[in-house]
């Protein structure tokens, strides 16, 4: 997954996989195959992180903007996953 933010922090990489596995269960989506990237932007949303650095500048943590995050990135894992067809064979 690549998202346009900041960076991909350990707030949104763990929120993601704890949401993913309660949404996709038998997925077998876990922290060794889910793969998070970011652009690094410096106009998206902010307060993301677990840590006071990342959130000095917008005066600290935003849960709500985590969860948004986390949504967004667990809704196109799930269309992913559910418009996945197999390969032919060769």
């Amino acid at each position: 997954m690549n998202v346009d933010i900041l960076g991909t922090f350990q707030s949104i990489k763990m929120s993601v996989v704890q949401k993913v596995q309660k949404v996709l269960p038998s997925s077998g989506l876990d922290e060794t195959n889910i793969v998070i990237s970011s652009i690094h932007n410096h106009s998206g949303p902010g307060g993301d992180a677990w840590r006071l650095l990342y959130n000095f500048t917008i005066f600290g943590f935003d849960k709500d903007g985590l969860e948004v995050v986390v949504d967004g990135i667990v809704d196109s894992i799930s269309q992913a996953e559910y418009n996945m067809k197999h390969g032919c064979k060769v």
